[in-house]
């Protein structure tokens, strides 16, 4: 038995995805991930790199994904559905956290 190979391109596509579902640019992701440039978030979404585990749980995080949402796709119907179960604090704590930084 060997384990599961991932398909970084597709990956980098469902994170881009849930970025744009969320309604983040990717300075936004950069700010909540305090990276110091853009490249790593668009090397992620371009598939030619894969986020560390840290940043995978950060991603799945601000997105409200699951490592399935992200890795298997398609995400629409779950990320949407994630996203309007969200309350009023909690999305106003984000934004304070967001803007923070």
């Amino acid at each position: 038995m060997y384990r599961t190979e991932y398909d970084p391109v597709k990956l980098g596509k469902n994170l881009k995805h849930c970025r744009l579902l969320n309604h983040l640019s990717i300075e936004d992701v950069r700010k909540y991930m305090r990276l110091g440039s853009k490249q790593a978030v668009y090397k992620w979404e371009s598939g030619a790199s894969i986020p560390p585990g840290d940043s995978m749980l950060a991603l799945m995080e601000l997105y409200h994904a699951t490592v399935k949402d992200l890795v298997e796709g398609p995400v629409d119907a779950k990320v949407q559905h994630n996203l309007y179960s969200i309350s009023y604090d909690r999305f106003q704590a984000y934004y304070t956290r967001l803007t923070a930084c």
